[in-house]
């Protein structure tokens, strides 16, 4: 089920764990989660468990051969829902629903805050990158990016807040939500000092 949804959904930038460490660190020291419609399993999801935190970490989600039907049937939806609530009822104190990056327009992003998370970093090595969000010049495609992206930055320990660039001809794109638990203000910045800025002006 993962694989060929990466594949359908990243083409050649689907990437994912190798089977040797899915059976080793994942399913050897985790949870395995089917959606069934009618005895066919249609959706699934391999979670790591850490038994000391009592943390459920999703890490190899997908539907039965990639198929847009089982996300119009609601298949992948249900998946989310029937696993925090099996995560209730056998005391998972935290159901961590794995990375993305901070922008805010991505998909996988928005799929995730409709559940009111909090956004946190990274619990491993990444969690201690930080990203230089600067531009070496100053071009319709650079501002058309930036406006069509918006991020989060992070402010006091445990707090981010949501950024939209904007100029005179590019409305901030607001149709992005940003609300999650811990993220909870916007701000905007005119790509006009932004860019001035980046170049050292």
């Amino acid at each position: 089920m993962h694989v060929p949804t990466m594949e359908k959904r990243h083409g050649e930038r689907a990437r994912s764990e190798s089977k040797d460490v899915a059976y080793e660190c994942l399913f050897r020291h985790g949870v395995l989660f089917f959606v069934t419609t009618g005895g066919v399993r249609v959706a699934g999801a391999l979670c790591h468990w850490d038994p000391k935190g009592r943390v459920l970490t999703m890490r190899l989600l997908g539907v039965l051969g990639g198929e847009q039907q089982h996300y119009d049937t609601g298949a992948f939806r249900a998946l989310y829902h029937l696993l925090l609530e099996w995560s209730y009822r056998h005391d998972v104190r935290q159901v961590d629903f794995g990375g993305t990056e901070a922008w805010i327009a991505k998909g996988i992003f928005q799929w995730k805050r409709k559940f009111r998370p909090r956004v946190v970093l990274a619990p491993n090595h990444t969690g201690f990158k930080r990203v230089w969000w600067h531009a070496a010049t100053d071009t319709t495609a650079v501002r058309e990016f930036l406006v069509a992206n918006p991020v989060l930055e992070l402010m006091e320990p445990g707090e981010l807040r949501s950024v939209y660039f904007y100029d005179n001809d590019r409305p901030p794109r607001f149709d992005y939500a940003y609300q999650c638990d811990n993220v909870k203000e916007r701000r905007t910045v005119h790509l006009d000092s932004f860019l001035r800025a980046s170049k050292g002006d």
